[in-house]
């Protein structure tokens, strides 16, 4: 008779003691979503420019973000408050200054002419632009915005424009894909892999 009520008593405890467990963890985790001011100041603080468009889709905000460079559409998720991606959506492009009729136009001249005093360069030529960035070059560029270790970069080119993806592993196990532009090393978008 004593051991059927304590085996009644451990049962109850047990019982407390996982509705309890449950009801904690669902109060611990359970975070007020961003409000549409809260979405809009992470984004400032995080990118340079004026907020043109702010809208709310399911779990998400879509902020649209201008800038010296063009427009740029941040996803936010409007729960954790992570950026879920970034992609440049118009460019802009600073105008050229305007080549007065008096002034000759330069003939550009050879950057590598053999000097006399120096020893000839036996390397063969770069296959790549003289203004090109290099990998190692674009692997900082993308390891000073978000951190981790670099699993893979390669060189694309789509549409006539060269960039360089960029998968890192960041310090908390997340895999990022980074679109560094191969002329003006800016991070033209990213996505976060699932």
């Amino acid at each position: 008779m004593m051991n059927m009520k304590m085996a009644g008593i451990a049962a109850a405890v047990v019982v407390i003691l996982t509705v309890g467990g449950w009801q904690l963890s669902k109060h611990m985790t359970s975070a007020e979503p961003l409000t549409e001011a809260e979405a809009a100041t992470k984004v400032k603080e995080l990118y340079p420019g004026e907020i043109v468009d702010l809208s709310k889709q399911q779990d998400r905000y879509l902020i649209a973000i201008k800038n010296d460079t063009g427009i740029y559409k941040v996803e936010i998720d409007s729960i954790t408050g992570e950026i879920a991606s970034m992609k440049q959506t118009e460019e802009h492009t600073p105008p050229q200054p305007e080549r007065s009729e008096q002034e000759p136009e330069k003939t550009p001249q050879p950057e590598n002419t053999p000097d006399a005093s120096e020893p000839p360069n036996n390397e063969p030529p770069s296959k790549s632009p003289a203004n090109q960035i290099t990998q190692v070059e674009a692997a900082s560029i993308a390891l000073e915005r978000f951190g981790g270790e670099i699993d893979d970069i390669e060189l694309e080119q789509y549409n006539g424009i060269s960039f360089y993806l960029v998968e890192i592993e960041t310090g908390d196990g997340r895999e990022v894909t980074v679109h560094v532009n191969a002329i003006s090393g800016e991070v033209d978008t990213f996505t976060w892999d699932d």
